[in-house]
């Protein structure tokens, strides 16, 4: 039988634990991937594609909108007296001495595709792979030069699909791999993966359908696992998805996923919200094997007395959905108000700019992406996302956060910080 443990940390690091039979929080399915082929090589084909650039990109913005954003409208607070607990008590006012000038800085792509962009990227061996919505695929070597651009169509048109948007660029650094992946209307995921540490190599692609569109999808990589989340049913569901690395790495015909539905909330402001994946860096494997994803939990939604951190930790059971566990660790936090919005003009304005319209901050949700790394001798999740500084002045700031484990503990918040 499924089970879930519940865990409360207090800032003050006293632990309580309570393991407890679930009563169905959550739902777990299995399906498979489907494998489209193997790609030729990307650098080969580039210069003989069916259609330029320009007809891609056309092509591309003349698809159907997808039904995505489902849930996202601002709504009434639960507990307005649980929103504004005072100025923020670990607002950075000061710049710190230490300086940190970025290693390179150079132009990236650009598209007519209008608001969002959705910018993605990651760094490999010996390349930057940058991609944006229309949807670009750059390639870059270490010195911000760009080597190659092509539409992620080549990925996908020998097996009679084509992206819609919303792309993800991520590197494997165990096993130097690429994945690059986007959505397809009405309710398709495509990925591929590269087979050798070329970005502009052959990859082998699949597919899968989603119950309903995968709207603002967001990835990571663990040691036994990808990982992804995404908005289907509006807030009250977050959808969760596990695909066995191994198998989906050999380029296998069946490769398995299992989909893992926890509860959200109806009661945020923002109306949209979504748990986000933590992504594994570096070489020094994790201690704990489980795959981990996140969420906020603020108090004025009513489902907590003070403002905390979920985590989920999923030990998944490949071969049987009834064998798969799931630890919920709960962190009561500083306070915060996550929904520090004061542009409700247009859209999904959030934060002003000068001159401009409002900034989509992405309020109520953690960012992406939360970077996880072993450090031998502990292990860190760094993650960020957005607070009111001020007591109800709704002005924005980023919070930082670090959470650690070493062997004998579990995940703790040693140190906080924000700056405005």
């Amino acid at each position: 039988m499924n089970k879930i443990l519940f865990a409360l940390l207090l800032s003050t690091l006293l632990l309580s634990f309570n393991s407890l039979e679930a009563q169905d929080p959550f739902k777990i399915t299995d399906t498979k991937l489907k494998k489209l082929g193997k790609t030729p090589e990307i650098k080969s084909i580039i210069d003989h594609e069916k259609a330029s650039m320009f007809n891609k990109v056309t092509r591309k913005l003349n698809k159907k909108r997808p039904d995505n954003f489902k849930g996202r409208k601002y709504r009434n607070i639960q507990f307005p007296e649980r929103e504004h607990q005072g100025n923020d008590p670990i607002r950075q006012r000061e710049m710190g001495n230490r300086k940190n000038d970025p290693i390179l800085n150079f132009d990236g792509l650009f598209s007519e595709f209008g608001s969002p962009h959705d910018p993605t990227g990651d760094l490999g061996l010996n390349h930057y792979v940058q991609a944006i919505n229309g949807t670009q695929v750059g390639v870059f070597d270490l010195n911000g030069n760009e080597i190659e651009k092509f539409s992620s169509d080549v990925l996908w048109e020998e097996f009679g699909r084509s992206g819609a948007g919303d792309p993800i660029v991520l590197y494997d650094e165990l096993e130097n791999k690429w994945m690059i992946t986007e959505f397809d209307d009405p309710a398709l995921v495509l990925i591929a993966i590269s087979n050798t540490s070329d970005p502009l190599g052959s990859y082998t692609a699949y597919e899968f359908a989603t119950p309903s569109f995968p709207d603002y999808p967001k990835y990571a990589i663990w040691s036994n696992a990808i990982v992804f989340t995404t908005n289907e049913d509006g807030p009250g569901v977050l959808h969760n998805y596990f695909i066995q690395k191994d198998s989906l790495y050999a380029g296998a015909d069946d490769v398995i996923m299992q989909r893992i539905e926890i509860d959200g909330s109806e009661n945020t402001e923002a109306g949209f919200f979504v748990s986000t994946p933590v992504d594994f860096s570096g070489k020094d494997m994790p201690l704990d094997a489980r795959p981990m994803i996140m969420r906020l939990n603020d108090s004025s939604w009513g489902e907590a007395d003070q403002d905390q951190l979920e985590l989920y930790l999923f030990d998944i059971n490949w071969q049987n959905v009834d064998s798969t566990d799931i630890e919920q660790i709960s962190m009561v936090t500083t306070p915060y108000d996550g929904y520090p919005c004061s542009d409700l003009g247009f859209g999904f304005d959030c934060v002003p700019q000068k001159d401009g319209t409002g900034l989509d901050a992405i309020p109520e949700v953690i960012m992406n992406v939360p970077m996880f790394r072993n450090f031998g001798a502990h292990e860190s999740i760094v993650l960020s996302f957005i607070t009111d500084v001020t007591n109800g002045e709704n002005q924005s700031g980023i919070r930082w956060m670090e959470l650690r484990r070493t062997n004998d503990e579990t995940w703790n918040i040693p140190r906080r910080n924000i700056c405005p």
